[in-house]
């Protein structure tokens, strides 16, 4: 199977209609069918070129025979592999979507952990308890994963100057100290 950027651009011999009606098809999203994309395409055609539309065609699409895709769509479709096409870009906008998910929430726990060091660095804002604290650093390292943790941890300490070792993991069922 070609990777994913081949899928999505204008294949060796599409002609530039067929690659238009592959768009169309693909922008359905994962709910798509080559009847419904061609329906949304001559949808806009009468808005396009209203002046050419045959009295025999508007009854054909008022009894919705028209709704069916043509034999060039079906061609087109299974000669430019259509349906694997528009998985990849399926796949990639999921990929995508995934990225900037992550993203959010990395900067949200960013935002989160500034709090509580803003507050345990104030001499006016001091929790009431420490096991607030340490639960919601608790909480919140829950979503840190393990590798990841271990991965930033090694290179904060190869950044100031310190071993060269690797850091040792921290268990999850491990219990701060309390003071």
């Amino acid at each position: 199977m070609p990777d994913a950027p081949q899928l999505l651009a204008q294949l060796p011999g599409e002609s530039t209609e067929a690659y238009a009606r592959f768009l169309v098809y693909r922008n359905l999203g994962p709910v798509r069918s080559i009847d419904a994309a061609y329906a949304l395409a001559s949808a806009e055609a009468p808005k396009r070129a209203k002046s050419r539309q045959s009295a025999k065609a508007t009854k054909s699409t008022a009894r919705g025979v028209g709704d069916r895709a043509s034999g060039q769509w079906k061609k087109d479709s299974v000669a430019f592999n259509w349906s694997e096409r528009a998985a990849a870009w399926d796949v990639e906008m999921l990929e995508t979507a995934g990225q900037q998910v992550v993203v959010k929430f990395v900067n949200a726990l960013d935002l989160v952990f500034t709090k509580i060091l803003q507050s345990l660095a104030d001499e006016r804002m001091k929790p009431q308890k420490w096991e607030q604290i340490i639960e919601s650093v608790t909480i919140l390292g829950g979503f840190i994963p393990q590798e990841a943790a271990t991965e930033i941890r090694q290179r904060a300490q190869n950044a100031v100057g310190g071993t060269a070792e690797p850091a040792k993991p921290i268990a999850a069922t491990d219990q701060p100290a309390r003071a």
